[in-house]
């Protein structure tokens, strides 16, 4: 009988651990020449909002992650990729994350990275100061991005 339940708290115990660690894509953004695509992976929330940003090679499939977040806003209502119209430069912007107060955009998002797909390098606007990334502000986004941040193109 302490077998048994044993193995019932062995079985409960990794169901548990397995719902812990579900994670799901919940947002996907292909770049406006279809060769790459950039996703948003995220484990089931809980006190805060952590996230995981791979990019993706449409033509072999391979995933690369190219961020990991610090704690975020879990109330996020709005999220989206923003593209320059080459397809060199990727901008994630939203409605809430911790962020340098420079990042707000006139539209009311806050751009809270920006990624240059041939050249890896990246900005972000955390404001934990630990972390070692470059700051982009709104008006540089601005001029990347141009029309894109613009809030009738989403």
């Amino acid at each position: 009988m302490a077998v048994l339940a044993l193995v019932a708290c062995v079985i409960a115990f990794a169901g548990l651990v397995g719902w812990w660690n579900r994670q799901r894509d919940t947002l996907v953004s292909d770049s406006p020449d279809g060769v790459c695509q950039l996703i948003v992976r995220e484990r089931a929330r809980h006190i805060d909002r952590n996230f995981k940003i791979f990019l993706v090679d449409r033509k072999t499939g391979a995933e690369r992650l190219i961020f990991t977040s610090n704690d975020q806003s879990p109330t996020i209502t709005r999220e989206r990729f923003v593209w320059d119209e080459g397809s060199s430069k990727v901008g994630l912007t939203g409605d809430r994350y911790y962020a340098t107060p420079e990042s707000k955009l006139g539209n009311g998002e806050i751009i809270f990275l920006v990624y240059d797909v041939a050249s890896g390098r990246l900005w972000c606007n955390s404001d934990e100061t630990d972390r070692g990334y470059e700051r982009i502000s709104a008006k540089e986004a601005t001029d990347i991005f141009g029309r894109a941040l613009r809030p009738e193109s989403r």
